[in-house]
């Protein structure tokens, strides 16, 4: 572990040291340690990733004492600066984790996904056994994210807090992702220390630009990007790496669709629901809006009510069905408002509606509430109807291909099951490949033989 010492001290106290037990050599695992006469501050505790070599060092022996850290400093939310956290209070910490309101909720969000993530590789894992450990364990687990999220205590981003007696931190706005800032420490011996984190840039539609650096006597900066020049106009147009063709409602609705108007007869409707096969029809007014739907459902009291007359208790406890009762028009038969869905939503969330509202088919309406198709329960389906070719395909462009280039992994699928095949270097990638597998629209389920190149 590296140590540097901060220069000549005052009369009143001794210098601090800088020791580097984190990400020297590597871009991951970001963590520097702060020690005076009176404080331990830790800035950054994150995890470290990728390789098996590097992944090692999360296990390792701590080179500090954790309960011995006052407190811990975090510029933001992605896991290998916050990732080590659960790991740090398990081994004794139990200071304050100083950090932006913002980064507080985002690392939660961050450090559950991960104790679920390291809790799926163990199992998979004892499973299928290419882990040394025998059970293989989690570094940590739910309950230790329990325990760590007590200690996170937000500091306002431009405001100045005392840590310790003597020593005071500074976040300032980093521009990186939501929450994100740069660290400034105000040190008992009067030197300044600060620390970049990951900085963003300018011209987000989204984040403040990062705040400029103002000066400090000693600046830690992690410059994994700093022999490139960004280009202005890239950033912000170009797709994002990991995205993949997602069906929206638009891809199956049906654009031809059978309509009443509210002064449809009820004969008229029960006819068309026979003539063209369907169980619902949407209610539109002259400018195309849909201002309701008919289904089956809607015309059955007619006939339950046909025989007898209604009484009192039914009128108070089914007043909708005895008023449908005597309809004889749309207007007075259908149910409004109606459920729509816009074009563009996933196929996933039109399936939940569908389940949440107990409907069979969705009228599909644009911003202005104008008809544009409808989608039904089978439209839903179509998705299954993928042939085998197409969807191995598109697992090996964006999953295996981005996950795994130039490694052994193969993908094939018979009757929309994936099958994963190979040895890959990041058995923690292993999960995740299942599980972007899963997300393919059309995919029945997920066999994953993925085995490590070397025991972990």
């Amino acid at each position: 572990m590296s140590v540097t010492d901060f220069g000549p001290a005052t009369a009143a106290s001794r210098p601090a040291l800088l020791r580097f037990p984190g990400d020297v050599r590597t871009v991951t695992g970001s963590t520097f340690l702060i020690e005076s006469d009176h404080a331990r501050v830790l800035l950054e505790c994150g995890l470290f990733q990728g390789f098996t070599d590097l992944r090692r060092r999360n296990r390792a022996k701590l080179p500090y004492d954790a309960s011995s850290i006052h407190a811990v400093v975090i510029t933001h939310a992605h896991l290998d600066h916050c990732g080590y956290l659960p790991r740090l209070v398990r081994h004794g910490f139990r200071g304050p984790i100083l950090t932006s309101a913002h980064t507080a909720r985002l690392a939660e969000i961050v450090l559950r996904d991960s104790a679920r993530l390291q809790m799926e590789t163990a199992r998979h894992a004892n499973e299928h056994g290419w882990s040394t450990h025998r059970p293989a364990r989690p570094l940590h687990d739910e309950t230790d994210v329990d325990t760590t999220v007590k200690f996170f205590d937000a500091v306002p981003v431009g405001n100045h807090v005392e840590t310790m007696a003597g020593t005071r931190l500074t976040p300032l706005h980093g521009g990186h992702i939501l929450g994100s800032a740069w660290a400034q420490l105000t040190l008992e011996d009067g030197h300044t220390l600060a620390t970049s984190g990951d900085l963003g840039r300018p011209g987000h539609p989204l984040l403040l630009p990062p705040e400029p650096f103002t000066g400090a006597d000693v600046l830690l900066m992690e410059p994994t990007y700093g022999i490139r020049r960004h280009e202005p106009e890239r950033a912000l147009t170009e797709e994002p790496a990991m995205t993949s063709a997602r069906y929206t409602v638009n891809d199956v609705m049906t654009k031809n669709v059978v309509t009443v108007t509210p002064d449809t007869e009820f004969k008229e409707i029960a006819a068309a629901m026979k003539q063209w096969k369907v169980a619902a029809v949407p209610v539109i007014e002259s400018k195309g809006h849909v201002v309701g739907v008919v289904s089956e459902a809607d015309l059955l009291p007619k006939e339950e009510f046909h025989a007898h007359r209604i009484g009192l208790i039914e009128q108070m406890y089914r007043p909708g069905d005895t008023a449908k009762a005597g309809a004889v028009r749309a207007e007075e038969l259908m149910t409004s408002p109606a459920i729509t869905v816009k074009p563009d939503v996933p196929l996933p969330q039109a399936a939940r509606l569908m389940a949440d509202q107990r409907i069979k088919r969705l009228p599909v309406v644009d911003a202005d509430g104008s008809l544009k198709g409808i989608v039904s329960r089978a439209d839903l389906l179509k998705v299954f109807l993928r042939s085998d070719d197409d969807l191995a395909a598109e697992i090996r462009r964006e999953v295996v291909n981005r996950l795994f280039p130039a490694s052994s992994v193969k993908a094939s699928v018979t009757w929309g099951v994936a099958t994963l095949t190979g040895r890959v270097r990041d058995v923690t990638l292993i999960p995740v490949a299942a599980r972007l597998a899963q997300s393919v629209e059309g995919v029945v389920g997920v066999d994953c033989r993925l085995e490590g190149e070397a025991s972990d």
